[in-house]
């Protein structure tokens, strides 16, 4: 499946099963592949740069985006998961 092709199966997928209603945000990540896609919405809000991108370089951008303070805690989240 090309790039193109993953994102518009992934899309439709959130259509159904996320909802910003709530301040929650729906994201994918292919560890086999690398990748983390998430929602239209969560990449306008949070301001990420595209729908899909690689696994290291998300997370790079992702706690760039949170404060410093929060850093352990979310740290920790993601290792819980």
């Amino acid at each position: 499946m090309n790039d193109l092709t993953r994102i518009k199966y992934f899309n439709d997928i959130f259509e159904i099963f996320s909802s910003k209603e709530d301040g929650h945000f729906t994201f994918w990540a292919d560890y086999n592949e690398g990748n983390v896609y998430w929602s239209h919405d969560m990449m306008e809000y949070y301001g990420f740069p595209e729908q899909l991108i690689a696994e290291d370089g998300a997370l790079d951008f992702y706690k760039s985006r949170i404060h410093p303070d929060d850093l352990p805690a979310y740290e920790q989240q993601v290792d819980d998961m």
